[in-house]
């Protein structure tokens, strides 16, 4: 400890990080960093040096999770880890895709392999990422002038196929459907995800107003007829399995002031979403 200018007691930044040490939420997955992969077929790990000059503008260093990440740009070219969750059936795959020449981001696959045998395509994607900061504000336009930012998303995948055995090799690998000329694997997130939750007793399910679990049709008023009538009758809300898209219909989003929202995912405990 010593004392700053303004005579209070102040830690430096690397005895608060030593102190701090363990710290944070728990969490039901383990990430690993792209950077701590190990690369092969012309893969290249990419890492912020600390205590070098900080650019003026964002870089795909600085908005990695670690200050890093694992490039894949050659054909082949690959990124694996060894498994730490024994029975893990899902990924959430952080990563950076380019943007479209007129905005609005792309899909593309990368080739997943376990102990290097071939078990399944992973679509990743960059539409919900790439904005540029302008005089004007963030727009959506790579021809804008605008510095570009928002260079990661992350996308679920559900493993096909038996559970991972912990210990076991898994490697994303650039194959010859992998169309995107870049994969900047910032982190992967894995996990033994328990099975779906069943609906509570006298609870209203969104389907049952219209709301659509394919992830296409926009759910936002179905939703929200759901849960207008779940306040009303004082019953939970239940959100089966599914991916329901909100596309903000109404300016003021869902409101969900005083409902209870259960899901079917594996952090399927009630939620209370009251406005206090």
């Amino acid at each position: 400890m010593r004392k700053c200018k303004h005579g209070a007691l102040c830690l430096s930044v690397v005895a608060l990080a030593v102190w701090l040490t363990g710290a944070g939420a728990a969490t039901p997955f383990l990430t690993l960093e792209g950077e701590d992969a190990e690369p092969g077929g012309g893969a290249e790990l990419k890492a912020y040096a600390p205590g070098a000059d900080v650019p003026g503008a964002a870089t795909f260093e600085l908005e990695a999770s670690g200050g890093g990440y694992a490039l894949l740009e050659k054909a082949g070219a690959r990124c694996s880890w060894r498994n730490p969750v024994e029975g893990a059936n899902a990924l959430v795959v952080r990563s950076s895709l380019p943007d479209t020449e007129t905005g609005g981001g792309l899909e593309a696959t990368l080739d997943l392999y376990i102990d290097g045998v071939f078990r399944q395509a992973v679509t990743l994607s960059s539409r919900q990422s790439w904005v540029y900061r302008t005089p004007k504000g963030w727009l959506d336009d790579p021809k804008s002038g605008g510095m570009p930012f928002k260079f990661y998303n992350e996308d679920r995948v559900r493993l096909g196929g038996a559970p991972l055995r912990k210990g076991s090799v898994f490697a994303l690998q650039k194959g010859p459907s992998s169309a995107a000329p870049a994969y900047r694997i910032d982190c992967v997130d894995i996990e033994a995800v328990g099975p779906a939750g069943s609906a509570p007793e006298g609870s209203l399910s969104v389907i049952e107003f219209g709301a659509s679990p394919d992830g296409v049709a926009d759910s936002q008023k179905a939703i929200q007829r759901c849960v207008d009538e779940a306040r009303r009758s004082g019953k939970p809300v239940w959100l089966p399995a599914g991916k329901f898209r909100i596309g903000s219909e109404v300016p003021t989003g869902l409101d969900l002031t005083g409902v209870v929202v259960r899901g079917a995912g594996s952090a399927r405990e009630a939620l209370a979403l009251v406005d206090k």
